[in-house]
């Protein structure tokens, strides 16, 4: 029985140190959830064993295959060489391909699977896993990591395929809360996507304004003349530096928004500035300067806000004038005496309108020429109005909406646009007619 026993460890060392010793491209299985999975992996081809490595678990999207997304990885974006003593692991996602990997329930524990395939056969330094997602792959990333803050070093998201403003929200029913943002300060999310990806731009823009309102560490880099796909290492490779250190300066204090509506009917205004710290100083006041029109002025704001943290000022009571104007706020003095280091993001303004005047009665409006005194607010959505000019009756343009069934929940959405302001009190018997085209499908 003894020599039995030391047979069957003296195989199971050899097991370990040959799949050890595998390096470059190559595909293994594991088993999980009853089922073989695949694992597309690739090990630096002057691996060490005497040396910790990096790990990235890297998720593919929709209707792609682990073995094409690690060959894209490594053969195409050179990731290899973009980060340098690393591991990665792809798992597959399963036999379900019209899905991420948080379907079916329980579909994401892939990921755990893949991590400990690697610290069974490669030495992995544990304080340097990265988790990478593509597409849906970036979302099933998003949501796994947030879930799992502490376990991840960072997390590398490459056009999340956030599937609309309900689901960034968390307010698809029947799937709860999916994102769990009260976790994002506890681990780094660095986002990529493509300037030119005419679905995901909209709904990546929208999670990054909820990751800030979380206090997340978060920074979203938007790369110019770029799809859906995963940009070149220029765009890639900083995660890196941010995941060692996401503030590199003292002081920097960031003014992301400025909450005044579009379109005003009181001239009185209290406008609301939302500003986070980016700097890695606790921030104790700062001093917000403004200017509206002919009125300038500063408010000291005091408290404190801790790096990548926020705070929403609310500025004095300012009185505007009829018609379009641009409130302009910038960062003063931080902690009494000091400059703000970076200077490139604490300047925001804000244009809006004042209509204390009805627009003369009969209005016509065919949206194909100057319709500025039309107002069409900012939702985030992939379907907000907007100027078409292949669809028209007269002209040369009209306004549509992007809308279909076979993208995104949008049960119940609404998207508005205000017409001028109308004084209707000498009209009798009122009427608003208008001329609608639609289809089913664009």
């Amino acid at each position: 029985m003894k020599n039995l026993f030391l047979l069957l460890t003296a195989i199971a060392l050899f097991t370990f140190n040959s799949n050890a010793q595998i390096t470059g491209s190559f595909t293994d299985e594991v088993l999980f959830n009853s089922q073989n999975r695949t694992l597309s992996c690739y090990v630096p081809l002057n691996y060490d064993s005497t040396a910790n490595y990096q790990l990235m678990i890297c998720l593919h999207g929709l209707g792609d295959n682990s073995n094409n997304y690690r060959n894209a990885l490594i053969n195409s974006l050179n990731w290899n060489t973009v980060f340098p003593n690393t591991i990665f692991i792809c798992p597959d996602g399963g036999d379900d391909a019209n899905s991420d990997f948080s379907t079916p329930v329980g579909d994401e524990a892939i990921i755990q699977k893949s991590i400990e395939y690697a610290e069974q056969n490669y030495k992995i330094d544990t304080n340097k896993v990265i988790l990478q997602g593509f597409s849906l792959g970036g979302r099933s990333a998003l949501k796994y990591g947030m879930d799992h803050p502490v376990q991840f070093y960072g997390l590398l998201l490459n056009t999340p395929a956030i599937q609309g403003l309900d689901d960034a929200m968390n307010l698809i029913p029947g799937v709860g809360m999916y994102f769990n943002y009260t976790n994002t300060p506890k681990v780094p999310i660095y986002i990529t996507y493509g300037a030119d990806d005419v679905v995901y731009q909209y709904t990546i823009d929208k999670i990054h304004d909820i990751l800030k309102k979380n206090n997340a560490i978060v920074n979203v880099i938007s790369v110019a003349g770029v799809g859906h796909t995963i940009p070149n290492s220029s765009f890639t490779s900083p995660c890196i530096p941010f995941f060692n250190n996401p503030t590199t300066a003292l002081y920097d204090l960031d003014i992301f928004e400025i909450d005044l509506a579009e379109r005003l009917c009181n001239p009185m205004i209290t406008p609301q500035v939302y500003v986070r710290n980016l700097g890695s100083t606790p921030v104790t006041s700062f001093n917000l300067n403004y200017q509206l029109n002919s009125t300038n002025g500063s408010f000291n704001w005091t408290g404190n806000i801790g790096p990548y943290e926020y705070v929403l000022v609310t500025l004095p009571q300012l009185t505007a004038i009829t018609g379009s104007q641009s409130l302009d706020v910038s960062i003063g003095t931080i902690n009494t005496q000091f400059a703000d280091s970076i200077i490139t993001n604490n300047q925001l303004s804000k244009t809006f309108k004042i209509e204390d005047q009805g627009t003369a009665f009969p209005l016509s409006e065919g949206f194909d020429g100057n319709y500025d005194n039309w107002a069409f607010p900012k939702t985030g959505s992939l379907f907000e109005w907007y100027q078409d000019t292949q669809v028209f009756k007269t002209g040369t343009a009209s306004i549509g909406s992007f809308n279909t069934a076979l993208l995104f929940y949008s049960v119940g959405d609404v998207e508005s646009f205000l017409s001028p302001v109308m004084d209707l009190t000498s009209v009798l018997n009122p009427k608003m007619s208008f001329d609608i085209a639609y289809n089913y499908h664009k």
